[in-house]
């Protein structure tokens, strides 16, 4: 029975504090208890069914599966994203035991959506036959175009806007109801939120722009030309289109372009945002998946938000998100918990705009659109007119070396940062995390123990020799964001030793990649032995 299990006894403890209204205690140790169990979303999907079927059905307790669920495919995205064997067939296997259940009526259309709901919160793709299943029970219940046309879902979504307080929590709401959808889908909902009458609606629409799929963010851009003679967009919404234009694909900017004339040619203004008030900068070390969270604090009249954005190497921006209405003291009291957790640098308005105007560029590359509260962000913190600007590693090298004074150029003070990088996550704890984790670790070390020094090996010259630029840029971006710290860290170490990685000297005479190296090696033979 569902109360007898560990996980329904971790559920439970998360009820008391959602009751509560706040993070306590009792979520964060059943996600810590989550992130030990590697079948713990398999488990939940069961738990959330299980109690959805029951004849009294508990809420809550639903609810707070639901939040464990999350977790769980969020830790499981990570192994995907790193093309883990394990983590692919486990997403694999999950996607395919919904499918079914969905095919044979065990999962109706509200459990579907709560499940299916918590894949778009943990960004893991439920793939397109899914998202059919999906549709098609959506459909049998009415939900979707076969039983609904745009006017019954103007209506549905007229009356969840009015029980949310602002466009960007609305569209993450919209965004998670309709995730699994089928990009047609998603594409009507996209119109008919343009509904007359409600204007947080409207102003939440923008947010499909920045949907995953081509097809959606192009039926919102024409939909916007549509009713701009209707004044349906505001100011506010014109301001948004123009700043995130850049922030598109290519491809999708001619039909935004289209959409803004319209607005101007029907006389819709740009309404300015409110002037910003930042008050502290804090950042994380960018650890060994190349990510890095930013947190801005700023003062919104007696009131304090919290903004974060999560920046990932090779993917740009993967998360934004702000915290409005808080107390000074209770934003305090939350970075103190990150700071406990991951641990914060103090940093500057200057270092966030370039990095995440690094970051924007990088979306383009990867094909991976910002989040919609990015422009959330951006108003909080004012950052208004941060556009896409890449930074080549070998240009930030060369900033940051023209930066020291020139003795610490010397070939002396050189061959010093290389011997201190074998150090350095003493001084830095996230640099202990910089290691190598994903498929091509086990393709190399391959399923048999191998001796420590022939591992060593392997690593050095079959995964981080193809590598070098990579651990470049993670070490040039750490020197930069320990630049602007007043931390009292060494940063022109980082920076030298980058030098010297683009310059190709052997990586056995960089202590830190042969930390780097060891670590991978004792990474993969502990889950391996596991």
């Amino acid at each position: 029975m569902a109360q007898t299990t560990p996980l329904t006894a971790l559920a439970k403890m998360v009820v008391k504090d959602m009751a509560a209204g706040r993070a306590g205690e009792g979520i964060d140790l059943a996600l810590l208890a989550i992130d030990q169990m590697p079948d713990a979303a398999e488990q939940l999907v069961d738990l959330v069914i299980a109690e959805a079927r029951r004849k009294k059905p508990n809420a809550r307790l639903i609810d707070a599966f639901a939040l464990l669920l999350g977790h769980a495919l969020e830790t499981l995205r990570y192994g995907v994203e790193r093309r883990l064997p394990d983590a692919l067939a486990r997403a694999d296997a999950l996607r395919g035991t919904l499918r079914r259940l969905g095919r044979d009526g065990t999962l109706g259309p509200e459990t579907m959506v709560t499940i299916l709901g918590q894949f778009a919160a943990a960004k893991l793709d439920p793939g397109d036959e899914l998202r059919n299943v999906m549709a098609d029970v959506m459909e049998e219940a009415g939900a979707t175009s076969g039983g609904a046309d745009v006017g019954e879902l103007a209506d549905h979504l007229s009356a969840l806007a009015e029980a949310v307080k602002d466009e960007f929590e609305l569209f993450a709401q919209l965004q998670e109801f309709t995730a699994a959808l089928p990009d047609d889908s998603r594409s009507l909902f996209a119109v008919a939120s343009f509904t007359p009458g409600v204007e947080r609606l409207r102003e939440a629409a923008v947010g499909w722009l920045f949907d995953p799929a081509s097809l959606v963010r192009r039926a919102t851009a024409r939909t916007v030309e549509q009713t701009a003679p209707r004044r349906l967009v505001s100011g506010t919404m014109l301001r948004r289109m123009i700043q995130m234009r850049n922030w598109l694909p290519e491809a999708d900017r001619a039909a935004l372009d289209d959409a803004i004339r319209a607005c101007r040619q029907n006389g819709i203004t740009v309404v300015p945002s409110k002037p910003a008030q930042v008050r502290d900068v804090f950042v994380s070390g960018w650890d060994g998946s190349g990510a890095q969270s930013v947190f801005v604090v700023a003062r919104e009249g007696r009131k304090t938000a919290i903004a974060s954005v999560l920046l990932k190497l090779g993917v740009g921006v993967r998360d934004a998100w702000v915290q409005h209405g808080g107390s000074r003291r209770e934003a305090d009291g939350m970075l103190d918990d990150i700071d406990v957790r991951i641990g914060l640098i103090p940093s500057t308005e200057d270092y966030v705009h370039k990095a995440m105007a690094h970051a924007l560029t990088v979306n383009l590359i990867s094909g991976v659109v910002p989040p919609f509260g990015l422009l959330d962000v951006v108003e909080t913190t004012g950052l208004a007119n941060i556009q896409p600007n890449a930074v080549p590693v070998e240009e930030m090298v060369a900033s940051l070396c023209e930066a020291m004074p020139p003795e610490w150029l010397e070939p002396t003070a050189v061959a010093r940062a290389l011997k201190n990088s074998v150090a350095w996550d003493e001084q830095l704890p996230f640099v202990s995390s910089w290691f190598e984790d994903d498929a091509v670790v086990g393709e190399v070390l391959g399923s048999k123990r191998m001796a420590a020094p022939k591992a060593l090996s392997a690593v050095l010259d079959g995964i981080l020799e193809g590598r070098r630029r990579k651990w470049a840029e993670l070490m040039a971006w750490t020197a930069f964001a320990l630049r602007e710290s007043d931390e009292d860290a060494d940063w022109p170490e980082f920076a030298l030793v980058a030098r010297e990685l683009l310059a190709g000297r052997a990586l056995r005479e960089i202590p830190a990649m042969m930390t780097i190296a060891r670590v991978t090696a004792e990474a993969y033979a502990f889950r391996f032995r596991r």
